[in-house]
């Protein structure tokens, strides 16, 4: 027995040093292969390193950090705690890279300011801070064939927008949850020139729905005209806002 029990210690001691001195290259270049993805610079093994400039749809989000959490492996895949290092975005969490390409993320916590806001989409000018947590992310694969299922909460802190309108500083909020097959956000409003309540959904192929309805407060009547040329309004004075599309577009600019 004794003889069992110190060849399953050596063999754990062996797996275990092969893992921190393997080098970090060996696992980060199979994620490089995708044509949306750059990864460079990249230090360190396995147990401990860092790539210096990660860039994903040509926006660049800086130093990327991680380190191992060695009884993932148990479970077949790559578990690690990471962080980046850039002045326009910091998150830190858990990810999982299953053996399969899958990617899931945990735990994580973000804060973007406006100028990755407006990189991200281009549909708007934005000011103000997006903060918020992601409970649980899945993704199928790193090229994006389809959109990632999430469960989490956005919020927007003293947001303002300049371009196509002009709308004063508002805290706004976004839950999301999902179903398995698409994603379900519920927006709210709290001390914002407009009062925006409903759903919105984002399924697995990339297609949206909306579900909305806005309506000026004291602070957003400037806002009135903008909403009058939009549609007609409710007889409380809401505009109800009833769209879908694809958001594939999005991804290939």
């Amino acid at each position: 027995m004794k003889t069992k029990t110190l060849i399953i210690a050596g063999l754990l001691s062996f797996g275990g040093t092969l893992i921190a001195t393997l080098p970090a290259s060996f696992v980060i270049e199979p994620l490089n292969k995708p044509p949306n993805i750059h990864l460079s610079g990249v230090k360190g093994s396995l147990w401990s390193g860092s790539i210096a400039q990660a860039t994903i749809n040509n926006i660049s989000w800086g130093e990327v950090r991680w380190k191992l959490r060695p009884l993932s492996l148990l479970t077949g895949k790559l578990g690690v705690k990471l962080d980046t290092k850039h002045p326009e975005a910091e998150i830190q969490g858990l990810a999982n890279i299953h053996f399969s390409k899958e990617l899931t993320l945990q735990e994580v916590l973000f804060s973007l300011n406006s100028s990755r806001i407006n990189q991200l989409q281009p549909y708007a000018k934005f000011d103000g801070t997006a903060k918020g947590r992601i409970d649980t992310l899945y993704l199928k694969d790193f090229e994006l064939s389809q959109a990632p299922l999430i469960d989490g909460i956005l919020n927007l802190e003293e947001a303002s927008m300049s371009s196509p309108v002009n709308i004063q500083q508002g805290n706004y909020k976004l839950s999301i949850e999902n179903n398995g097959e698409e994603n379900l956000g519920k927006i709210s409003t709290h001390q914002a020139p407009v009062q925006i309540s409903g759903n919105v959904t984002l399924n697995k192929d990339w297609n949206y729905k909306t579900d909305l309805a806005i309506k000026t407060t004291p602070t957003g009547k400037n806002l009135d005209v903008f909403l009058n040329m939009a549609g007609k309004k409710t007889p409380d004075g809401k505009l109800l806002i009833k769209l879908q599309g694809d958001l594939k577009p999005l991804l290939n600019r």
